[in-house]
């Protein structure tokens, strides 16, 4: 008995194997195939890492030497074929600096747009915003560099430098009240040691308004005589 029930078990396992072994070998194939595959994407993830940092040196030796012509070209590449690395962003930054300086705002402005939407990195999208909003100022176009700043949360870190830049671009515009507010917004989210500069555009503002509040105030009635009224008797 005890032999005829071996054979049973083993007649069991056969049989349970037959139905079964596509599914498992299945599952082993997938199962390894993922293992594979991941190990394959992330060696694929560090081979474009390494070649978008090798092109990232060559970028910034262009920028070191101001050839903004094969700094663009570079950054251009890093766009089209690296742009899931930091290193498209991070170049997309630094080009758009050398433009800047170049006076060609209107080229560090597509740089700096690219960034603010794509970058890979998120910690790097505000700081392109806020810059993205200095070059279109530097263009003229003051509300579009408002709307920029405003265009989504103001990210704590660099509140004191969004709020002072809107603050300059009101003040430009003549709105002194909204540059006033501006001004006590970036104050308020300035570091204990880093308020000084803004307090002094809060002081020379409030001397501007102060003065245009002088220069609103009434005349002193005039005497009968036509001569201004004073606070002094007559002898």
């Amino acid at each position: 008995m005890d032999e005829l029930s071996e054979e049973e078990r083993v007649k069991q396992i056969r049989d349970w194997w037959s139905q079964n072994w596509m599914a498992l070998v299945g599952g082993l194939v997938i199962g390894l195939g993922g293992v594979l595959g991941w190990q394959g994407w992330q060696a694929h993830k560090q081979t474009q890492a390494v070649e978008a940092s090798v092109l990232y040196d060559k970028l910034q030796e262009a920028v070191s030497s101001n050839d903004l012509d094969s700094a663009n070209a570079h950054q251009e590449t890093l766009v089209a074929q690296y742009k899931g690395t930091p290193y498209a962003g991070l170049g997309a930054l630094s080009v758009a600096g050398a433009q800047a300086r170049a006076e060609d705002y209107a080229g560090a402005a597509s740089n700096l747009e690219w960034a603010t939407n794509y970058a890979d990195d998120p910690a790097l999208r505000p700081v392109a915003r806020l810059r993205l909003a200095r070059a279109q100022w530097a263009q003229g176009e003051a509300d579009a560099a408002v709307a920029t700043l405003k265009a989504g949360d103001t990210p704590e870190a660099l509140a004191a430098a969004y709020h002072t830049l809107e603050g300059d671009i009101r003040l430009m515009q003549g709105q002194t009240d909204a540059a006033k507010a501006a001004y006590e917004a970036a104050l308020a989210a300035a570091p204990v040691q880093g308020g000084a500069a803004i307090q002094r555009k809060l002081d020379n503002l409030q001397l501007v308004l102060s003065a245009a509040s002088a220069d609103e105030a009434p005349e002193p009635a005039a005497d009968t005589d036509g001569a201004p009224a004073t606070t002094e008797g007559t002898q």
